[in-house]
């Protein structure tokens, strides 16, 4: 793409540019990964110190919750654990304050759907009362759809994680075989892979995003219900903590911001 950059490397408005040719030549444009490391900034100490602590209590509720119920399985629950399937979809989303300066420069941000599925147990602790640690893959990000005179470039922004959420349910008793259920808690996402893939007519090519994180510490909140003694069907939030891009000691204020709908099987 014949570009013209600003002092700090980022492409100008697409106003101001050629007729793209890059996606055609199947190659992604080098600007745009020179902006995704222009746009990064100093945080304040304040801010990194918090974010930390966060990080730091969440792995360690994780870690503790995990070793508790693998270790001491009895204190936890005089009955065995259950365990099944589940799968589903995501939602997913880029939030924080530097979404703006991406849009600036990319076009208007949408969601993207994904997929998330992968196993669970539960562990029993009191009459409606478990804990519920998950092991799925999850896909997040987001796009953008960039007008370069009157033609629409999509950037992918594609996340795939294997992710290990460690949740507090609690199940309502009811008279029927459905019963609600209100669940919370930590989660750590491992990356897989983070990529920014540019298609256009029927071409695409995708580069890795520089310096993103290769761990997500997030907060999972939702509910849904239990009918009779195998289906769960959830919807969930999970609010990612960790700021997504760190390159030479800056970090970029991208977060992610993800719902699922999932459908479960209990095997026992």
């Amino acid at each position: 793409m014949q570009v013209v950059r600003n002092p700090r490397g980022a492409v100008t408005p697409p106003s101001e540019c050629r007729r793209i040719q890059t996606i055609k030549s199947r190659e992604v444009p080098e600007s745009k990964k020179r902006f995704i490391e222009g746009s990064v900034h100093r945080n304040s100490k304040t801010g990194d110190e918090r974010s930390k602590k966060v990080k730091k209590l969440a792995v360690m509720v994780i870690a503790g919750a995990v070793a508790g119920l693998l270790l001491f399985p009895q204190v936890a629950s005089a009955a065995p654990p259950t365990f099944g399937l589940k799968v589903g979809v995501n939602l997913s989303n880029l939030n924080g304050s530097d979404v703006a300066t991406f849009e600036s420069e990319f076009g208007p941000m949408k969601s993207k759907i994904g997929f998330c599925g992968g196993g669970y147990m539960v562990f029993a602790l009191s009459k409606g009362m478990a804990i519920q640690v998950e092991a799925l893959y999850t896909q997040k990000g987001s796009r953008f759809d960039m007008d370069v005179d009157g033609e629409t470039v999509v950037l992918h922004w594609n996340e795939d994680y294997i992710e290990i959420p460690v949740l507090f349910k609690y199940t309502f008793e009811t008279k029927g075989n459905i019963k609600p259920v209100l669940f919370a808690g930590p989660s750590v996402a491992l990356k897989m892979s983070a990529k920014l893939k540019a298609s256009f007519q029927g071409t695409s090519e995708d580069i890795d995003i520089p310096g993103f994180q290769s761990s997500d510490i997030g907060l999972v909140f939702g509910g849904g219900i239990d009918i009779g003694p195998r289906i769960r069907v959830d919807l969930r939030y999970t609010m990612g903590l960790t700021k997504l891009i760190e390159i030479e000691g800056q970090t970029g204020n991208l977060k992610n911001g993800v719902f699922s709908l999932m459908v479960g099987y209990s095997l026992k």
